[in-house]
């Protein structure tokens, strides 16, 4: 049983590192896909838009029906609905609007994979363990972050659709999941949904654990979608240096989620919250102002590291909130603020750059995220659960 226990541990591990491919490992395919389709700038993007719309629709209702008839079932079927549309997608070089149909159910299931592993890896710890767990599961995604970048730069050499096919490495781990049948192991405690709803209106804490999914995921994707612009076209740096400051932030972040357990030794959850959404502010600033290269790496390095501990507190949160049979629902939500983030991000960005400098850009997302604190008093209310 113990054995067992461990293999759906790192099943859960697994299919939520491997499910970032969706984003991370095509992104350095983007010029080749371009060329292949013959678009234009910004209809290359769609294949990122498409990607990561459905994620704000879908969370939620794949959630309550993860609550309904079992999470690691739904868990199991996304990861197959993913690995199968990456599978596919060379079968549809001949039609770009197939080709965008295909990525929005790979999206689709993707909504479901994310939100879901947070809640399952946490299902069989208590206090501190679950800050533990969390952290090793945001230790896989910091490295799936760094390396399917480089695998999909790679494999984009050999064909257009090549990096896609990264994402077939879900289907194992979905066979894995049907074949061991871990749902007796994550059982759903039996309630009457009609009597309990998930109760959200006038609950800061709740509140503020959705605004604080967004709001992580809109700052972080503000480097992510422009952090090359602004040291390519505006401090002159090389493509390579971009990339590297890039692949930087999240390798570092890999010791911010590893070492959350220590750090939760010396300050609670929420106190870890407040100091990390302060250095995020920080850096993105020290970003908007500085054109030297060491401070550059140092600022980077500073952004990863507060996001890998950031960003493993806020899923202990989402863990924890509510009661077991509504945990699928609220990740759900969480999950749709946070695609939502991700999804406004870039589109701000350009709505600045449209009338402002790049550097300022910048420094307006260093200030949002500064007014984040504002969110985290309401986030005490958790440091008993997670101590």
């Amino acid at each position: 049983m113990r054995f067992k226990n461990q293999i759906s541990t790192v099943s859960i591990y697994l299919g939520s590192a491997f499910s970032v491919a969706g984003v991370q490992a095509v992104g350095p395919g983007l010029p080749n896909l371009q060329n292949h389709f013959r678009l234009s700038d910004s209809h290359t993007l769609w294949a990122i838009s498409f990607y990561l719309f459905p994620g704000i629709i879908a969370a939620v209702p794949l959630g309550k029906i993860a609550d309904r008839v079992g999470r690691m079932k739904i868990y199991g079927f996304c990861l197959l609905v993913f690995g199968l549309s990456s599978l596919i997608i060379p079968l549809a070089g001949f039609s770009w609007p197939l080709f965008l149909a295909i990525r929005v159910i790979q999206g689709t299931a993707f909504a479901g994979i994310f939100p879901l592993s947070i809640i399952l890896v946490a299902q069989h710890g208590k206090g501190s363990s679950i800050l533990k767990r969390q952290g090793l599961r945001s230790v896989s995604q910091q490295i799936a972050d760094t390396v399917n970048p480089l695998i999909g730069g790679f494999l984009v050499a050999a064909a257009w659709y090549a990096p896609y096919l990264v994402g077939v490495s879900t289907i194992p781990v979905a066979a894995v999941v049907f074949f061991l049948g871990f749902d007796a192991d994550y059982r759903i405690d039996k309630r009457d949904d009609a009597a309990e709803k998930l109760k959200i209106i006038g609950n800061l804490p709740l509140i503020s654990i959705i605004f604080g999914g967004f709001f992580r995921f809109f700052v972080k994707f503000v480097p992510l979608s422009s952090l090359g612009i602004l040291l390519v076209n505006q401090r002159g740096f090389s493509t390579f240096f971009a990339g590297f400051a890039l692949a930087l932030s999240s390798f570092i972040g890999i010791f911010g989620a590893v070492s959350v357990g220590k750090v939760s030794k010396y300050l609670s959850p929420f106190m870890i919250s407040v100091v990390t959404v302060g250095f995020l502010s920080l850096s993105l600033l020290a970003l908007s102002i500085t054109g030297n290269a060491v401070a550059i790496l140092i600022a980077v390095s500073i952004f990863g590291i507060a996001d890998g501990l950031f960003g493993t507190v806020q899923n202990s949160y989402v863990s924890v909130a509510v009661p077991n049979h509504l945990r699928g629902t609220f990740s759900g939500i969480v999950a749709m603020s946070r695609n939502l983030g991700k999804f406004l991000a870039p589109i701000v960005m350009g709505i600045v750059l449209a009338s402002a400098s790049i550097n300022t850009a910048f420094a307006v997302s260093g200030i949002i995220a500064a007014l984040g604190l504002l969110l985290m008093p309401p986030l005490r209310h958790f440091n008993n659960q997670l101590n």
